[in-house]
């Protein structure tokens, strides 16, 4: 088949509906007005994978009109999206990123025809040189990476870190053009801000600001409506952790600063933050006298004495709100957005130094390559073992975060699950909005915030609570935290749940917000190796269900009685094992946790079991 090059069309068009990926229809009525007057409406739209011997690209927001007579390449649209056309006397070549991907040659009509194309194959599309995927780098693009991060501090960064193929110069002159930027103007604009306190640290964690913002309008995924963070005076570095009650800023920060503390090598000398009840409380002081840490809290009702944390969470909520607006997220996800906001705010300058905070705190440039856009639209790869032949390679979702301690972005999918992957191509600039039809969409009920470790100083995200879960099934709900009794809701093969729960080739546990939906997802469990890994991960509160089940079956067995050892004994110590059980097919069965002791630490005569 041909494409013919278009330079006045605002749109691709094809006549042909084999050609287009996964068929949809147009959100709102497109007519088209060719050439000889003729109109045609857009009955449908998609991808088109175009090939070549040595390259295959994706042609993206493909309209398809029966009346076409010609497959028609926008070449001002495709100049948009990242590639680029070099017209000659007898050919226009065709490239991407300094790569020539084809050459389109001139017939004796003046009319550029790009022949010897046919239809890529739908295993091409992970590897499809897109024009969307690999999105050409502009000043405004890196603007929304990193949080609608102001072109002068852009300018700056260029020496800072590694990946930015922009010169400062560009930052600045797109700085100081007239252009607005509509997602900043809503979500940035505020009173002038306090001048700020020259500092005096001279280490990391010499000085650390600390305060609780919230609580925030809309309740996150994970039931959280505020959120703590920390700020080292020295680096600027920030650290966040999403709460759900005030009262439990105190057990974050404690957990926060004993990871700074090891990652860093450093102690913390001062801990300063407001007179509030979540700070001014026997546990926080408690935990500073044992560290040696000095408590300064500010005078009551004067909160500009801690202005560098109240000043840390409004730069926060500056880029979260932009953030969200840029693709219309549903506010539901903003403890993603501040971990991700965080996470590049790490990664950016700040005031009076001339390094980034990781920098200065860790001693290492870092890099921002892997940066991308938050909300913009992604395709994951689905491994080749968790599907047949004739499934879709991909699944579409959403880039919300950096998961901490993995190797990989955090994806909404569209059917309301999270996942997370290395394999992902990015639509950064497509700017297409998640429509609201009135009320805010969100996620599927059963999806909520993974939990992650806080010590990654800002691609923390917030833990499931489930102290809120409502329990659907026969069986009482149990909480993080509760004493362990009998009377939990016994386990159920994939035989014994009823056919009301079944859904997409897998089956959900009732009663709980978690769902195992699918053989794609029960097969890349990872099992936990010890009780904190397996009340962090995001399927704690499946394995919180499991001990409980080990627990009650312990108790109403009457495995052991309740002694006291002698003077002098030390007990033998037990641990949990976890494991994900399935059947014959590989397909997951339940959650099994075992209470085991450590029978290494019998000595003769002393022990028995």
């Amino acid at each position: 088949m041909r494409w013919v090059l278009d330079i006045g069309a605002s749109r691709h068009i094809t006549g042909n509906r084999t050609v287009l990926q996964n068929v949809r229809p147009v959100s709102e009525p497109v007519t088209i007005t060719f050439g000889n007057g003729g109109t045609g409406k857009a009955a449908a739209t998609d991808e088109v994978l175009l090939q070549t011997p040595t390259n295959v690209f994706l042609l993206t927001e493909v309209l398809y009109i029966p009346e076409a007579n010609e497959n028609l390449i926008s070449v001002r649209h495709a100049i948009r999206n990242g590639l680029d056309f070099r017209f000659y006397g007898n050919r226009c070549d065709i490239g991407h990123n300094g790569q020539q991907l084809a050459s389109a040659p001139c017939t004796d009509d003046a009319i550029y025809y790009l022949t010897g194309w046919s239809e890529a194959q739908p295993e091409l599309a992970q590897t499809a040189c897109s024009a969307k995927s690999s999105t050409k780098e502009t000043p405004e693009l890196w603007h929304k990476r990193f949080g609608h991060l102001g072109y002068d501090n852009l300018a700056r960064l260029t020496s800072m870190v590694d990946g930015i193929n922009i010169s400062a110069d560009k930052f600045r002159e797109a700085g100081e053009s007239d252009g607005l930027c509509e997602p900043c103007a809503l979500g940035k604009q505020h009173r002038q801000p306090f001048t700020a306190s020259q500092h005096s640290s001279a280490r990391p964690l010499e000085l650390v600001h600390t305060d609780v913002c919230g609580p925030l309008p809309v309740t996150s995924l994970g039931s959280n409506t505020y959120f703590v963070t920390l700020l080292d005076d020295y680096s600027k570095l920030s650290a966040v952790q999403p709460l759900a009650r005030k009262s439990d800023a105190a057990a974050a920060v404690q957990k926060i600063l004993c990871q700074l503390e090891t990652q860093s090598g450093c102690r913390t000398k001062r801990l300063r933050c407001d007179n509030g009840s979540e700070y001014a409380n026997a546990q926080l002081k408690g935990f500073c006298d044992s560290k040696g840490i000095k408590l300064e809290t500010t005078v009551r009702y004067t909160p500009q004495q801690n202005g560098a944390a109240e000043r840390l969470n409004r730069t926060l909520m500056d880029k979260v709100r932009p953030m969200l607006a840029e693709f219309g997220l549903p506010k539901t996800l903003w403890a993603k957005a501040v971990a991700t906001a965080s996470y590049v705010r790490n990664r950016s300058p700040v005031s009076n130094r001339d390094k980034t905070p990781w920098e200065l705190f860790f001693g290492q440039k870092p890099s921002v390559a892997h940066l991308r856009t938050f909300g913009a639209r992604v395709y994951t790869l689905v491994p080749k073992e968790l599907r047949n032949k004739l499934d879709p390679t991909s699944e579409r979702g959403r880039f919300v975060g950096y998961p901490a301690n993995t190797k990989g972005y955090k994806v909404w999918l569209d059917n309301g699950r999270f996942v997370i992957s290395r394999d992902v191509k990015f639509v950064e600039s497509a700017g297409s909005v998640i429509p609201t039809s009135g009320s805010e969409s969100k996620p599927n009920d059963d999806s909520s915030d993974e939990e992650e470790s806080a010590g990654s100083v800002g691609a923390a995200d917030e833990p499931e609570e489930m102290e809120h879960d409502v329990d659907d099934g026969p069986g009482p709900s149990s909480g993080r935290g509760s004493t362990p009794r009998p009377g939990i809701r016994p386990r159920r093969s994939a035989a014994e749940v009823p056919a009301s729960v079944w859904r997409d080739e897998g089956y959900m546990i009732t009663g709980r917000k978690r769902t195992l939906a699918g053989t794609a997802y029960s097969a890349v469990i990872q099992e936990p190796s010890t009780m904190e890994e397996a009340l962090s991960c995001e399927d704690s509160e499946l394995w919180l269900q499991a001990m409980d089940e080990e627990m009650a079956s312990l108790l109403a067995n009457n495995t052991w009685t309740v002694e006291h050892p002698p003077h002098g004994v030390k007990p033998i110590p037990v641990k949990w094992v976890y494991k994900v059980k399935r059947d014959a097919t590989g397909r997951l069965e339940w959650y099994k946790a075992r209470l085991v002791a450590k029978g290494f630490h019998k000595r003769e005569g002393i022990h028995r079991l």
